[in-house]
């Protein structure tokens, strides 16, 4: 099933479910498998794969996507990395290779212009850490009222992610607050 909403204060916050529609005598165990993309990119369109062989192997698997960040926001965290980055190199490179010195120079400056890019396409400058882990803890919420309509066990929910998706969905069960805010609670 996809592109169900979970919460309607933004067009990404949907999801996608995959479950076995066959008769099933007992509720399957419920995964929710967070995308990755660096908070700023990507959908849950990346996780299909992973979600369709879960689901074949007797999985509910609810696959969101979340509101993203705004490049903006992230240009400090990215020039922490690349300002060391481009240092190191030119102090290993020889003062006499011309091309590599401008290459160090350039490929950090190009990665700002590309990060740049993102920010001007739409995505909107409000949408920043923690409403990532916000939107997660939505999901959380939906599973616990909604998946036993997709034979899922309210009950028996795991949480995965990768990349970024695996920050947001360890942030929601570890901070107490993350899910409270939904009435919820982890169970470990």
């Amino acid at each position: 099933v996809e592109n169900v909403c979970y919460h309607s204060d933004h067009d990404r916050q949907v999801l996608d479910i995959y479950y076995q529609r066959s008769p099933i005598k007992k509720r399957s165990p419920v995964v929710i498998c967070v995308h990755g993309g660096m908070w700023m990119v990507s959908n849950k369109v990346i996780a299909r794969e992973m979600s369709i062989s879960l689901a074949m192997n007797g999985y509910c698997v609810v696959s969101p996507s979340y509101t993203l960040s705004n490049t903006f926001y992230m240009t400090p965290i990215l020039l922490n990395a690349l300002i060391p980055w481009t240092i190191l190199h030119m102090l290993l490179i020889p003062i006499t290779d011309i091309q590599r010195i401008a290459v160090s120079l350039f490929l950090p400056i190009a990665l700002i212009f590309i990060f740049a890019h993102f920010e001007s396409a739409g995505i909107e400058k409000h949408l920043v850490h923690p409403n990532h882990i916000r939107d997660i803890s939505l999901v959380c919420a939906w599973v616990s009222k909604n998946v036993n309509s997709y034979h899922g066990d309210p009950l028996d929910v795991s949480i995965l992610g990768h990349s970024a998706g695996a920050h947001l969905a360890l942030s929601t069960v570890i901070y107490p607050k993350v899910l409270a805010h939904v009435n919820l609670e982890p169970t470990f």
